[in-house]
């Protein structure tokens, strides 16, 4: 692991307790949310209120709305809505899920379609994870596409494609949301060495990817179809990131599973919620 990066000079951590899987972030005018994936916890920061933390049966992983009645999640049973007192309401479940599976990244496209990924807790070489398709309406979520190690980031692109990235491999693919049908993406995602591309989001032209033991954020210029750039971060496991529409800056979610008490010592923000100026000052 590389000696730490510098904190960028106006940070702000969003976060009271420190995650072991920080994940599924979203942030809307009303407020923030994310995921502690091994806590089973859905946390919900409001504009000027207190932080609400709901503890679920079933992991959450991913949020993928927020609606009036409630936070539309991605879990390892399906997809559900919790509202504001934690009561959970299943909307679908899964058509085909292995044993030792759970959800992982997914998107809501705008036509309503849910893609949700799965992977496996035990050893995705072995066991690839999957993609499912969840139409507008229907309750189940149907397998598609071929296998993928550890599905992530899930950003829309301007062709209708979503960009998923393949953690695991590392890999980054186009991915057909009506049938599943990957293509490779082609920029390489070996962004960093020792590096994995995790969650991601779209912001203008670009998409970002958290760098999953890789201390940052990288930029892919979308047109340009090629790495813009990589904005460094004081944790070496970034995990997904969400522009903030009320103020403009990006906040991120961060890992602090699988590091020791001298790499946690070194990078004492690993697990939690981070705002950064964005884009970063000189950038």
């Amino acid at each position: 692991m590389p000696p730490p990066h510098p904190e960028p000079e106006d940070i702000v951590v969003l976060s009271s307790e420190r995650a072991a899987l920080g994940e599924g972030i979203i942030a809307t005018d009303a407020g923030i949310g994310w995921v502690d994936i091994p806590a089973a916890t859905l946390w919900w920061r409001p504009r000027g209120g207190t932080p609400l933390a709901h503890v679920l049966d079933a992991r959450p992983s991913v949020i993928l709305e927020v609606r009036d009645d409630g936070i539309l999640v991605g879990d390892e049973e399906g997809v559900a809505v919790v509202d504001p007192d934690g009561r959970v309401t299943r909307l679908a479940t899964f058509a085909e899920r292995g044993a030792d599976e759970r959800a992982n990244d997914g998107v809501l496209l705008g036509d309503g379609t849910i893609l949700l990924g799965t992977m496996s807790t035990v050893d995705p070489g072995a066991h690839p994870g999957r993609l499912h398709r969840l139409a507008a309406g229907a309750s189940d979520l149907e397998p598609v596409g071929p296998p993928l190690g550890i599905p992530n980031a899930f950003i829309p692109l301007d062709d209708g494609t979503v960009l998923v990235a393949d953690s695991h491999v590392p890999a980054l693919w186009r991915v057909d949301p009506a049938d599943g049908t990957a293509s490779p993406h082609p920029v390489d995602a070996r962004l960093r060495p020792g590096a994995a591309p995790d969650g991601g989001c779209r912001t203008g032209d670009a998409a970002l990817l958290a760098l999953w033991d890789g201390w940052g954020i990288a930029v892919l210029d979308l047109p340009a179809g090629r790495v813009a750039t990589i904005h460094d971060l004081p944790v070496p496991r970034p995990t997904n990131c969400a522009v903030d529409p009320v103020t403009g800056r990006l906040v991120v979610t961060t890992a602090s599973e699988g590091l020791d008490a001298a790499q946690l010592a070194d990078a004492p923000l690993s697990g939690h919620v981070l705002s950064i100026a964005w884009p970063p000052p000189g950038s």
